[in-house]
C-alpha cells in the first residue's frame, strides 16, 4: 500500500469565536492533533473517472476517514465516532461525530437526568435502561440498572437532578472528505448539539492543496468551509478551528 506524508500547509487553518484562545486552555489537544495530522500513513489510491479531468489515480472518503480514525485512535483521552441522543453523548459506532473529547461522568449526569432527574419522564426508571443499546450503557443490563439505582440512592430518590461539574471542555470534531452538500449537514449536526448537550470547541479537518484535488470534483474544502463559517458567522457561535489537510 503506497505510503504519503499528511501536513498542514502554512495558512491553511482558521479560528472563529475565540478559537485560538480556547485550544490554548486545551493543552496538550493543539500537539496532540497536529502530531496526528502530521503523519506518514499508508492509504489506497482509487481510479476516478469524470467527464471534465478523465482518468486519475486519488483518494477515497472512505479511506481518508479509515486513516485519520486510526491516527486519532492513538490519542488517548479522544474518543471515536460519538452520536447525541437525549442530550447526551454516546461513543458507539454510528453516524454522528467523528470524534469528541467530554466528561463521562457529567455526560452519565445528563442521561441520568434526562430519565430519573428532577424533570425526567414517565416510567423513566425502567426507559433510562431499555431505551439504551449495550454499547450505548457500555456495561449489562444489571450492571447498569446498579449504577442507576446506586446514584438514586445516593441522592435520596428519583425525581432529584444529580448535580456535578464538567471536569473538562467538550469537544468534537469531523473529518470531511465527501460531497459539497455534507457540510451544511455537519453544521447543522454541530448547531443542535450546541444547544443540547454543548459544545465548548469544535474541529473542523478537510482537504486542501494537492489531496484536495486527489479527491473527486464537488466535495467539501477548506475554502469552502471558511466560506460557510464567514457566511454563517452569526449563526455558528461555537469557537472553531479549521484545519486544511494536505499530502506531499
Amino acid at each position: 500500500m503506497p505510503k504519503v506524508k499528511m501536513y498542514i500547509p502554512k495558512g491553511k487553518e482558521s479560528f472563529y469565536n475565540n478559537g485560538r484562545i480556547i485550544l490554548d486552555s486545551l493543552d496538550p489537544l493543539e500537539r496532540d492533533v497536529r502530531g496526528a495530522l502530521t503523519s506518514t500513513v499508508s492509504m489506497k489510491t482509487k481510479l476516478r473517472k469524470e467527464k471534465k479531468r478523465g482518468s486519475y489515480y486519488g483518494y477515497g472518503a472512505d479511506e481518508l476517514n479509515k486513516v485519520l480514525r486510526s491516527q486519532f485512535s492513538t490519542i488517548p483521552y479522544i474518543k471515536g465516532e460519538t452520536h447525541v441522543k437525549n442530550g447526551a453523548f454516546f461513543s458507539v459506532s454510528k453516524e454522528g461525530f467523528d470524534f469528541t473529547i467530554y466528561d463521562s461522568d457529567y455526560n452519565y449526569s445528563r442521561i441520568y437526568n434526562y430519565y430519573v432527574g428532577f424533570k425526567g419522564i414517565f416510567d423513566g426508571n425502567n426507559k433510562i435502561v431499555d431505551d439504551l443499546t449495550p454499547k450505548e450503557r457500555g456495561m449489562s443490563k444489571k450492571m447498569w440498572r446498579d449504577k442507576v439505582v446506586s446514584t438514586s440512592d445516593k441522592l435520596g430518590g428519583y425525581n432529584i437532578d444529580y448535580d456535578i461539574k464538567k471536569s473538562r471542555l467538550t469537544v468534537a470534531g469531523e473529518f470531511q472528505f465527501g460531497n459539497w452538500a455534507l457540510a451544511y449537514k455537519d453544521v447543522i449536526r454541530l448547531l443542535n448539539a450546541n444547544v443540547n448537550p454543548g459544545i465548548d470547541f469544535y474541529i473542523y479537518i478537510t482537504a486542501t492543496g494537492k489531496l484536495q484535488d486527489s479527491l473527486s470534483s464537488n466535495t467539501v474544502n477548506f475554502d469552502r468551509i471558511n466560506k460557510i463559517f464567514q457566511e454563517n458567522a452569526a449563526l455558528i457561535p461555537v469557537p472553531t478551528w479549521v484545519i486544511g489537510l494536505d499530502i506531499q
